[in-house]
């Protein structure tokens, strides 16, 4: 089951990679089972540790997630109404013992 999980996220994540706008990918983290707020913007960005779902990720209102940010979701991760994440920003939430 651990395999098949991991199989979905693999392919959840090239399917957001490969979208060409970032309102879009906003639209399909949404159908993911993130929460999403009107007017989000997410450009090409990573996940990690999403082994759980996109249900960790919180995005508020007119949030813009600039490209190749790093987004850890092992924890809930919110980000709240009119954020900017500059390109290439790394979010962690845990650590490594």
């Amino acid at each position: 089951m651990k395999t098949l999980t991991m199989a979905w996220f693999v392919i959840a994540t090239a399917v957001l990679r490969a979208l060409p706008h970032p309102r879009l990918r906003a639209a399909v983290l949404r159908v993911l089972g993130a929460r999403v707020g009107a007017g989000v913007r997410v450009h090409v960005c990573r996940f990690i540790n999403h082994e759980l779902g996109f249900g960790n990720l919180r995005l508020g209102n007119g949030v813009y997630i600039g490209a190749d940010c790093l987004l850890d979701l092992a924890a809930p991760l919110e980000i709240g109404d009119r954020a900017t994440l500059s390109a290439r920003c790394i979010l962690l939430t845990h650590t490594d013992p």
